[in-house]
């Protein structure tokens, strides 16, 4: 079966990529494809010279107007969260959403929701691909945190962070480092635009130089989602802070995350780790943090090597489960079912 799969970018791929990447990749001048022994997935920004049994529209926004030379629209959004309004509902009657945002009490055939697929776009997409992890036994700070610029942009969820971080810094005191976000710009160093800037999957970006070095030089990092608790609004998602809180465990940094509590419990479930996640809450985490330092030493250093001793296998877990997770969707032959229409 050949199913043909016209896109501008590789968010408009991203979730489709993630499903099929353990499959046989060919290259081509203007275009790849994706298979097994069944079926064949092309990939292209022009459909219309070639047969294919299915022809697929992959889409990040509700497109405009309908055109009819596909078969249907594959929608794939993992950066903002989809609002699941009667538009979207309408969409989804003859066309498939692949979605990070999960919606209170609404369930659709058309429709399958996984944080997994952001931990994978923005894998590639932010750059952190490039990185090559090295623990360091050497710590500036017990925590550290992101503040200062997402307090200056105004941000309308503001003020859930700064109460997470107010309680933080009321506990910790000095022991908590806010970092400023850096000028670097690692698109301009690295990104690649084809020249009609229609189709191409080098678009890495915003992977901050600095962020590596903060956070392996911090024993803990507090990563705040943009939403946390009960998400907004019957909407739960999560961004490129949460797959850092996973991520960084590479490099022995303890994650501290705050984000929606249903996204956080199906991680958990899936079994990932976080340092708060051993405690009620974030303050019960913090007051373990205080109470040890002085304990043994009062250095970072000691510190890092208790958690070590503690925690350390659990952190490992989280890289390793990463890894997996990373190279095969765990419910793969269900969404393949999905794309391919079948019940």
């Amino acid at each position: 079966m050949k199913i043909g799969i016209e896109y501008n970018s590789f968010k408009d791929i991203s979730n489709i990529l993630y499903i099929l990447n353990s499959l046989n990749l060919k290259r081509f001048e203007n275009k790849f494809t994706l298979s097994d022994k069944d079926k064949s997935f092309t990939f292209t920004n022009d459909l219309s010279n070639e047969h294919y049994d299915l022809r697929i529209k992959a889409v990040s926004n509700l497109p405009e107007n309908e055109e009819i030379i596909y078969d249907y629209y594959i929608l794939s959004n993992v950066e903002e969260p989809l609002q699941f309004d009667e538009k979207e509902k309408k969409f989804l009657e003859n066309n498939i959403i692949l979605s990070s945002t999960y919606i209170d009490n609404f369930q659709h055939k058309n429709l399958y929701c996984s944080y997994l697929f952001s931990l994978y776009y923005f894998f590639y997409d932010k750059g952190f691909n490039f990185l090559n992890f090295y623990a360091s036994d050497e710590k500036d700070n017990l925590v550290g945190v992101y503040n200062k610029e997402i307090k200056r942009l105004g941000k309308p969820n503001q003020y859930g962070k700064q109460k997470y971080f107010d309680i933080t810094y009321n506990i910790i005191g000095d022991n908590l480092y806010d970092y400023d976000i850096p000028n670097y710009k690692l698109k301009e160093l690295i990104s690649f635009q084809s020249k009609n800037n229609k189709i191409t999957l080098d678009k890495w970006k915003n992977n901050y130089i600095s962020s590596y070095t903060d956070i392996v030089r911090s024993v803990c990092f507090l990563m705040i989602e943009t939403w946390q608790e009960n998400g907004y609004e019957g909407r739960d998602y999560i961004t490129e802070k949460t797959l850092k809180s996973i991520l960084f465990s590479k490099v022995n940094s303890f994650p501290i995350l705050i984000c929606s509590d249903k996204i956080k419990n199906e991680m958990i479930n899936d079994g990932f780790w976080f340092l708060n996640s051993e405690f009620d809450n974030l303050e019960q985490t913090l007051l373990f943090l205080n109470k040890i330092k002085p304990d043994i030493g009062d250095s970072n250093k000691s510190v890092y090597k208790k958690l070590l001793s503690l925690y350390g296998d659990k952190l490992n877990n989280n890289s390793e489960l990463f890894d997996n997770l990373i190279e095969n969707h765990p419910k793969k032959d269900y969404i393949l079912n999905l794309i391919l229409k079948n019940d």
